[in-house]
């Protein structure tokens, strides 16, 4: 057997256990149906038990014991400073950051008794909203970028923050059963907050400034939104007793993980040695500095059993003059997958996007990215389904953990400070991030409730 990704598989524990039980074949036909018990439905606010909102900080939030919690969001007020936000038009003196106000968070977490569950950053957040179906994508997007009927904003109030933790694939399946597991935490951690870039001139209460700091956007109240799912006594008795009746349940979950990133610095092939008598010339200058395209190399460390991964190139650079491209997405042009100095792919990117997240076209799953309405930063964001496509179930895992010098090459279009595709004159610093989805066994004890991650190799 010298396939490189079927040779890791033997030594694997998650591929081990999958063999050994009675999961479907997809190529053995087998149908089965589930009946949904009634129910009640409810969407519960929590505050935050500790900590702040401020810039940089941390606060958490403790799940109330409510029947199965099957979704999050958190729901944000506060104000964009003093400095109007406008959504289009060539002088908009503000300009949000390809996140929108998911830009507000650094990562979140989903523990039970000091034990991790699932840690997201921002960029595996934005990962997830990629592989959801184009019209859900899309209003995502667009509610995080303020896609409402004004034009114009300094606060915003009731913003929410999706928060696509491990059960979102299946709520009902592997949704928090919160009345008999342990109590679980959701502790966030807030960026910088600077979710806007201002542009220069720019206007500040209604005259025309430059060279002026803007006010730091600044959150007024945070809350934990949780959608709960209520069985009556009987039903929720049978749940229990079918599922935790031997004295442990076990299911396999889906769970983000990411390579260390690898932050790459693209210089530019010539510099600016003379004052232009125009700032008009010294873009034209920059321009006409075109950067070739840039591959970096990403060794990957992780030894989980994956089920796909994500790859994206961003950029925080900042200019005082334009910020079009703070907190950016460059574009990726090719990607090189090697396990075992076996190549496994080494295509384009736009074959991925069109093709490499749906390898069995007659079935739904996540909708390429070319030829929509997604927003640009989105169609950045290169998946490979190491499975049929299919996310919201099993459909492969291929384990990391005995494969030889697996490595990522990706290639890459630098991005100029005015979103164009070359490099500004004096480079700006590019970050490659890895994610993968996970193949992981979630266990919990029937005498406890004591919830932790078993096998995840």
């Amino acid at each position: 057997m010298s396939d490189p990704i079927l040779q890791s598989n033997q030594s694997s524990a998650v591929v081990a256990t999958v063999n050994a039980s009675t999961t479907k074949n997809p190529w053995v036909y087998n149908e089965t149906e589930r009946l949904t018990v009634p129910h009640s439905l409810q969407l519960l606010p929590v505050d935050n038990t500790s900590g702040s909102t401020t810039a940089n900080a941390s606060c958490e939030f403790a799940v109330a014991k409510n029947g199965f919690a099957q979704g999050m969001w958190l729901r944000v007020d506060g104000t964009l400073g003093n400095h109007q936000y406008v959504q289009s038009g060539n002088n908009a003196p503000d300009t949000f950051s390809a996140y929108g106000f998911l830009d507000l968070i650094e990562e979140v977490t989903l523990s039970t008794s000091g034990r991790i569950v699932e840690k997201l950053t921002k960029h595996q957040i934005f990962a997830r909203y990629s592989s959801l179906p184009a019209s859900r994508r899309d209003l995502i997007i667009q509610d995080l970028h303020c896609s409402r009927e004004s034009t114009a904003i300094t606060t915003f109030q009731e913003q929410y923050i999706w928060l696509p933790f491990y059960f979102y694939r299946d709520p009902h399946r592997y949704g928090i059963l919160t009345t008999f597991e342990e109590p679980h935490h959701v502790s966030v951690k807030w960026s910088d907050l600077s979710i806007v870039g201002m542009n220069s001139p720019f206007k500040e209460n209604g005259t025309i400034q430059t060279g002026v700091a803007r006010a730091q956007p600044a959150i007024s109240k945070a809350q934990l939104m949780v959608h709960y799912r209520i069985l009556d006594e009987a039903h929720l008795n049978q749940v229990v007793s079918k599922n935790y009746g031997d004295g442990m349940l076990s299911r396999m979950v889906g769970v983000s993980k990411r390579e260390l990133p690898v932050v790459d610095t693209a210089l530019a092939t010539g510099t600016a040695t003379t004052n232009f008598g125009s700032s008009k010339d010294a873009k034209a200058f920059i321009e006409a500095q075109v950067i070739p395209s840039k591959t970096t190399r990403v060794d990957i460390k992780e030894t989980d059993a994956i089920r796909c991964m994500y790859i994206m190139v961003t950029t925080d650079d900042r200019s005082v003059y334009q910020t079009k491209n703070s907190k950016n997405f460059a574009i990726i042009e090719h990607v090189k997958l090697t396990f075992n100095n076996t190549v496994v792919m080494d295509v384009p990117a736009s074959f991925l996007n069109v093709y490499g997240s749906s390898w069995d076209f007659m079935r739904s799953g996540p909708e390429a990215h070319e030829g929509d309405t997604t927003p640009g930063a989105m169609k950045r964001i290169v998946r490979i389904d190491l499975g049929h496509g299919l996310d919201h179930r099993l459909d492969n895992v291929v384990a990391l953990r005995e494969l030889s010098n697996p490595t990522v090459e990706v290639t890459y279009k630098p991005l100029h400070r005015d979103n164009v595709s070359v490099n500004k004159i004096n480079g700006s610093e590019h970050t490659v991030h890895v994610i993968y989805e996970t193949a992981t066994f979630l266990s919990c004890s029937a005498d406890t409730g004591r919830v932790q991650l078993s096998i995840s190799t």
